[in-house]
């Protein structure tokens, strides 16, 4: 070995960098501990000639990629953004100039004898103009020869219109659409058949007015391209999302069309988080608040029973940990739900939150009488000990149920539930129970008031509001077990592989605020943005991209962070998503991908990292020790400008074949180049903890995405389930 690469591992601090090949990507069903690729499958394949996810995933540059197999892939035009979907990621377009073009095929026209179907997600952001969701047809003039599906603006019906040139037929949906929110359509269209030509919405025939003869239609076909977001000669732009678009040569049957809408209306995923809700955590549902809007003064309950929820005093929506949230000022905003159950004596209340201040007056949920001397009301605080209260208004009998530090961290998702099981009360937050209490014996509670970010106290006026975000409310009229709360608290967690996650980045925008990248792991480690990574088009939702010059992340030195490699006895592991465009390090290689390098610093500094090589398609582990740092190589695992997963364990020896181990996609990988640690073993404490650079030198030149890290050693299994999740 030469000198030259011996004080480059010794002295440039330990580098790590991973990459990612790109490969499908999933969701998960509303069945508990499922998981389907969403690749698609089955019956809802035959005649499948265009699907577009919208997914990052799918989206490589500017491409879009059709996973129906028909390879009529679309470009991005004029910047259509991603975007928290219906199932995993959307694009959001300006209502301007973005749209996706989709170029012109024999499988995407419709004959003189042909039938056509098409399929998706919207929600309609403004109302002043005719919105196009897609077409293959320049205009909505009879001349004009092709198929066009449009938002009208004058009567907010939901229009598909063909025309062979000559003549036209249209369908006009029963339903009006003023208010954002997502709704699923279907269009299906028959040329023998006016009968079974129809608009579907949210899964169900919507009895739509047809106007023309379908007779009198022949052939659609035409050469322009197809367009989402457009008319084929640009003309009226969406303004809005639209997610998960499917094109068919072949009329669906109602029952496809509700397996459709019911692939995304029992699932509701953010950009990052692919989740499962098991069947069994609808049973004794009497409210659900999922808080997606996004705009408007209603909540809808989706439960089903109708306890719609109204926004009061300027509550804002917002992006939460499942979707969209809400955003409450803890000066006088909260959430009002008409109707409030009886409940038993046994109930559940659940829900996210992530605070602004934190502070002992503010109560999250509050469901009481208004009455003075109503015998039992309850109420979870946010305060550090996260207390949940059941009490009688007399004071004769009190349940307190507290999580010591539970809520200490502003800026961070919390998930809180509160139980109360006969004469028992227990608050659980991220899953883990609080203290629990016995109360004295009192029945049921009667309340004629719930409300969110807020309570009642023996009067009609709220009080004590909650400054910060919540999300995913939900409310039982039976006590969950522990099982149950666990697994509503994984909802949201990708994988489940959690044990020992001392930081998550998923640099989601959901996760991102100002110059602050929100750790998703529980352990508050946030970054801070320095020099200015960009949100990109990411493997799983948003990721973030660095311009290998002087861009970065800095989270410092907390305590869960230091001497990671020992906390759990059993050594450290990272998982990350890398698009390198190049080795970085401002054109010297060694692109930092996650670690703690503290420039140069020499042996028994403690330093450690992940980076790139300083040429070739390398990958690098190292971490010091007071007199030789153990480093190991992989070489040629990652592409330029594609995707890459990267799982990299160190155990804490001094044998680099035996304690360091990487996986790339999923595979164990062979060492290039081993080198074993000697002397003793070095804290990196006082060092910086840095995802994309160490600080000054050694740039991450590319996209970052999903950073996770353990204070244990990930399983062959575990590394591959990271992987498969993105894929």
């Amino acid at each position: 070995m030469s000198l030259a690469r011996s004080r480059t591992i010794q002295y440039i601090g330990i580098l790590f960098t991973l990459g990612l090949i790109a490969a499908g990507y999933w969701y998960f069903s509303a069945r508990a501990s499922t998981t389907l690729n969403k690749t698609p499958t089955g019956s809802l394949t035959n005649g499948l000639v265009g699907y577009w996810t919208f997914d990052g995933a799918d989206i490589s540059g500017t491409t879009v990629t059709d996973r129906s197999g028909s390879g009529n892939n679309g470009t991005l035009t004029g910047g259509p953004s991603p975007a928290i979907g219906k199932l995993g990621q959307a694009l959001d377009f300006d209502g301007s100039d973005d749209y996706v073009s989709i170029p012109d095929a024999s499988v995407l026209d419709v004959g003189d004898t042909a039938d056509l179907s098409l399929s998706g997600w919207f929600s309609r952001d403004s109302f002043t103009t005719d919105d196009t969701l897609l077409a293959k047809r320049n205009g909505q003039a009879a001349g004009d020869t092709g198929y066009v599906l449009y938002l009208d603006d004058t009567t907010d019906q939901l229009i598909f219109e063909v025309s062979d040139g000559t003549d036209e037929y249209s369908l006009a949906s029963t339903t009006t659409f003023t208010a954002a929110g997502w709704h699923h359509y279907a269009i299906t269209w028959d040329q023998d058949s006016a009968a079974n030509s129809e608009i579907f919405i949210d899964g169900v025939a919507n009895s739509a007015t047809d106007t023309g003869t379908i007779g009198n239609i022949g052939d659609l076909s035409n050469a322009l391209t197809l367009r989402t977001g457009a008319e084929s000669d640009d003309g009226n732009p969406f303004d809005g999302r639209l997610d998960e678009v499917r094109v068919y040569n072949a009329v669906l049957t109602a029952e496809k069309v509700k397996n459709l809408y019911d692939l995304g209306s029992s699932d509701k995923v953010n950009s990052s988080a692919s989740q499962s809700q098991g069947a069994g955590l609808d049973s004794g549902l009497a409210g659900y608040w999922k808080l997606d809007e996004g705009s408007g003064t209603s909540a809808a309950d989706a439960s089903g029973n109708g306890r719609t929820g109204t926004l009061n005093n300027g509550v804002t929506w917002t992006t939460g940990r499942i979707g969209g949230a809400v955003d409450l000022d803890g000066a006088n905003d909260y959430i009002s739900v008409t109707s409030p159950p009886t409940l038993g004596t046994s109930y559940t209340i659940a829900y996210w939150a992530k605070l602004d201040v934190v502070a002992s007056t503010g109560v999250i949920v509050g469901y009481r009488s208004t009455t003075a001397g109503t015998p039992v009301y309850f109420q979870i605080n946010a305060d550090t000990s996260s207390t949940f209260v059941v009490r009688s208004s007399s004071g004769s009998g009190e349940g307190i149920s507290t999580y010591t530090n539970g809520l200490s961290t502003t800026g961070v998702w919390y998930h809180v539930t509160g139980v109360r099981r006969g004469n028992t009360i227990q608050v659980y937050i991220n899953g883990n129970p609080g203290t629990a209490d016995l109360t004295s014996t009192f029945g049921a509670i009667a309340a004629n008031s719930l409300l969110i970010g807020a309570t009642n106290v023996g009067s009609s006026s709220p009080s004590f509001f909650f400054n910060g975000q919540i999300d995913e409310v939900r409310l039982y009229d039976r006590a969950l077990s522990e099982d149950e709360i666990t697994q509503l608290y994984h909802l949201s967690t990708p994988t489940g592989i959690d044990a020992g996650l001392k930081g998550y980045w998923t640099f989601n925008g959901a996760d991102i605020s100002g110059t602050s990248a929100y750790d998703r792991s529980g352990s508050g480690n946030n970054g801070t943005l320095t020099g200015g990574p960009s949100p990109a088009i990411g493997k799983l939702g948003q990721a973030l991209d660095f311009d290998g010059l002087n861009d970065y992340i800095v989270v410092g030195d907390p305590s869960s962070l230091r001497d990671i490699e020992g906390q759990g006895g059993g050594g450290m592991s990272i998982s990350v998503w890398i698009n390198p465009r190049s080795n970085g390090g401002n054109g010297s290689g060694n692109g930092h991908i996650v670690g703690k390098n503290n420039n140069d610093s020499g042996p028994g500094s403690g330093d450690w990292g992940l980076s790139l090589g300083s040429s070739g398609n390398n990958i690098n582990f190292g971490h010091s020790r007071a007199t030789q740092p153990i480093a190991a190589t992989i070489s040629n695992v990652w592409t330029a400008n594609q995707w890459t997963h990267v799982v990299v364990t160190f155990n804490g020896g001094t044998t680099a074949s035996t304690a360091i181990q990487f996986y790339i996609n999923g595979v164990l990988q062979t060492h290039a180049y081993d080198q074993d640690g000697s002397g003793s073993f070095a804290s990196d404490s006082g060092l910086a903890f840095h995802i994309g650079g160490s600080g000054t030198s050694w740039q991450f030149d590319g996209k970052l995405d999903e950073v996770r890290v353990y204070n244990r050693i990930l399983s062959a299994d575990e590394a591959f389930a990271l992987y498969n999740a993105g894929r």
